[in-house]
């Protein structure tokens, strides 16, 4: 028994002396990012965000974090498989595999510096700020390391340029949260210290962030000279992919935002050079066509910008794992172009799955979903949905209200959707009200000569006719015209509401020859921009039928009459323009002494529009009803 209790005690001391395991080299990497998203950065996050007193502040906070757990979740499998060399990578890319790593380390500390001190608009960006962090995976791919920019040697201009890295990814999340002005003094002074460093690769990058944050700031021409000095030095340094990613943003700032074109056109070919030649991720090939659909829009090719748009989200859709707020945006954008091509069913499937997609990755009261049902709104109000369409700027503008504040300039869109309710529901007045709030509110915060101005202020020139104040509504008008043409020159589409608001008040103040000089421009424009039998082509069509009523052209008259109702008879929503088409041509049978065919088109007229039980069309109705009286109906 002694001598069993001798080893039982010698066991138990080997036990207990036997020398603990080696410590696991690459723990610490792999806990790196984990222990930046600590319990204490969770709370931090979590107070700073509900402090913003946003409606939606404590679910965006739920869904922040569960981002940043898999984030972080993923950024811990990358790093541990590379310190291990799990990863199959070649030895050469592992000084570029560490520079990765740290940088998006360095993503994850400013984002939650941001986030910890959220304001109000932080709180609404703050999902697409996570889901904005660069992609850990990115550090496991060969092709992404084979360029990424090695430090340089000297270990002095490292350390300053591992700083200016940090810095700039402090201003990057800065800009992803609206905090541009501050995102911009931080830019301006990187530049000058990625300059002097002497290091190309940092020096492009911080010029194309300093490019994006002077867009953000509507200061396109310096934008542009920004990025063209990035593209320099990117493409001097071999860093082809953020060239790539640059020469789209010139895309936007040349093409989109300064309207030339053609600048734009090469932007976007070296661009597509570019990604080719680095055999880019889906996911850059998907921003790259997004860009393009963007381009096709401005331009005013709409249906050239459906095919990208379709592209791109078929792309999308094939991918493991889609950005949900990209594809919403895809789907979003792609349902405002079928609108504006009178494709009004595709439009609203399109815009309604965009409607699903934020909700599910920001809630329902994020701001992001006011304008995806002012869209939809739009586009019922073109389908003469007055009542659908109704719902959705009310649910639009309650959601802005609530997270934006009543001086917000969106709120201004959703009151100007509202206002053309109103109009075609025949309350000239409330739609004035709204009209004139929506320009105060966009006057206020945007300035005198912002494109936001120009539909409230179209329309407002619309109430104020119904209303009799013809002059009021010329200066209105005018005024939305010449800002119009300011930014896009003369000849696109964007024009035609404008031009044929402004020409119905030249004729309603008798100037029938001026008036219908600027329907044929409206025409022109609109056939070359739409085609020849859109129905929106049915305004312009009216108002040179009504002209040359007035010149004494009735020949003329009858053909545009005639051409308008071809192009709307069976075209939802256009209900009321088929009736005042089929109006003008009994009248002009008329005078010519063919009663039975004016009691014909007056019939159809009179009676499509009882059909259709077609709102704010009381006038024509009655126009009607007094013609056949007079025919002896």
């Amino acid at each position: 028994m002694a001598l069993g209790s001798v080893l039982g005690a010698g066991v138990l001391v080997g036990v207990l002396v036997r020398p603990a395991p080696e410590p696991d080299p690459c723990q610490a990497s792999e806990l790196a990012a984990a222990a930046l998203w600590s319990d204490a950065a969770r709370d931090r996050v979590g107070a700073g965000l509900v402090a913003s007193g946003r409606p939606h502040a404590r679910e965006t906070n739920r869904r922040v974090a569960l981002e940043l757990d898999v984030w972080v979740g993923r950024w811990t499998e990358v790093a541990g498989a590379a310190c291990r060399e799990h990863d199959g990578l070649p030895a050469e890319l592992r000084i570029g595999q560490a520079v990765c790593l740290e940088r998006l380390e360095h993503s994850l500390v400013a984002t939650l510096d941001v986030l910890g001190t959220a304001d109000g608009e932080v709180a609404d960006r703050a999902i697409e700020l996570v889901a904005g962090l660069p992609d850990p995976s990115r550090c496991a791919d060969a092709r992404v390391l084979a360029s990424t920019s090695l430090p340089p040697e000297d270990p002095e201009i490292a350390r300053e340029v591992e700083a200016i890295g940090l810095s700039l990814a402090e201003v990057v999340a800065l800009r992803d949260v609206g905090r541009v002005d501050l995102a911009h003094a931080r830019s301006l002074a990187l530049v000058e210290r990625a300059r002097a460093s002497g290091h190309s690769p940092m020096l492009g990058e911080v010029l194309a962030e300093h490019g994006i944050v002077q867009a953000k700031r509507g200061e396109y021409e310096p934008a542009r000279v920004s990025q063209h000095a990035a593209i320099h030095e990117l493409l001097g340094a071999g860093s082809f992919e953020a060239a790539a990613q640059v020469a789209d943003q010139l895309v936007l700032s040349t093409g989109v935002k300064l309207r030339r074109f053609d600048e734009a056109r090469t932007w976007a070919q070296l661009a597509e050079g570019l990604l080719e030649y680095v055999q880019a991720s889906p996911a850059l090939v998907v921003g790259h066509r997004t860009m393009l659909g963007l381009l096709a829009d401005a331009e005013g090719d709409y249906p050239g910008a459906v095919e990208i748009y379709r592209q791109a989200i078929d792309l999308a859709d094939r991918m493991a794992d889609p950005d949900p707020l990209q594809l919403g945006f895809l789907h979003e954008q792609l349902g405002v172009t079928q609108a504006r091509l009178g494709r009004f069913d595709e439009a609203e499937r399109e815009q309604t799955l965009a409607i699903t997609l934020f909700e599910r990755q920001l809630g329902s009261e994020h701001p992001n979903l006011g304008t995806a049902w002012l869209n939809l709104g739009n586009t019922r109000y073109m389908q003469g949905q007055l009542e659908r369409a109704k719902l959705a700027f009310e649910r639009s503008l309650a959601i802005y209200q609530a997270s934006l504040g009543p001086e917000h300039p969106f709120i201004g869109s959703s009151l100007t959707g509202l206002g053309a309710v109103q109009l075609g529901e025949g309350d000239n007045r409330a739609a004035f009200a709204s009209f004139e709030r929506a320009v105060e509110v966009a006057e206020a915060r945007l300035g005198p000569d912002h494109l936001d101005l120009v539909p409230p202020l179209n329309n407002l020139g619309i109430a104020q006719a119904r209303l009799g104040d013809l002059d009021a509504a010329e200066r209105s008008a005018r005024r939305a015209l010449a800002l119009l043409e300011r930014a896009n020159g003369k000849n696109h589409p964007d024009l035609l509401a404008t031009l044929d608001t402004l020409a119905s008040l030249l004729a309603r103040k008798g100037d029938s020859l001026a008036a219908k000089s600027m329907f044929e421009r409206s025409l022109a424009i609109g056939e070359a921009s739409l085609g020849g039998e859109h129905p929106d082509l049915a305004y312009p069509l009216l108002g040179l039928a009504s002209a040359a009523v007035e010149l004494g052209e009735p020949e003329l008259a009858e053909r545009q009459f005639r051409r308008m109702l071809l192009v709307v008879a069976d075209v939802d929503g256009y209900t009321g323009l088929a009736a005042q088409a089929e109006l003008g041509l009994a009248r002009i049978a008329l005078d010519r002494g063919d009663a039975a065919q004016a009691r014909m088109l007056a019939k159809a007229g009179r009676d499509r529009l009882t059909r259709a039980a077609t709102p704010g069309e009381d006038e024509t109705l009655a126009k009607l009803a007094e013609l056949l009286a007079e025919l002896g109906e």
